[in-house]
């Protein structure tokens, strides 16, 4: 936080480091981003299980499916904002699926 804001203030060779910090900046985002997909997923399984665990929830009860759908979607979002994010040129993501 304190390079950031000494960054912006500083004038000097701002450009310089931005350029440098950049790869840096997006591979830490992304990487956040990606555990916290892994954190939503991980909380929504174990909420899963323990009210499967207890018996108030059945394996294959609409519940259970509204979870895992829940969960998978997540998943794909959590994909295609990765991949928007890494490809640069928006035609590259409508060739990489397939449109």
């Amino acid at each position: 936080w304190i390079v950031g804001f000494m960054s912006f203030w500083h004038r000097g060779e701002v450009r310089g480091v931005r350029v440098y910090v950049l790869p840096w900046h997006v591979f830490v985002g992304l990487y956040t981003y990606a555990l916290s997909v892994a954190t939503a997923e991980t909380g929504l399984l174990e909420k899963l299980t323990f009210l499967q665990g207890k018996g108030l929830v059945l394996r294959n009860s609409p519940e259970s499916m509204v979870v895992n759908f829940l969960g998978l979607g997540l998943s794909l979002l959590g994909a295609l904002v990765i991949l928007a994010a890494v490809c640069q040129n928006p035609t590259n993501i409508a060739h990489i699926i397939g449109k």
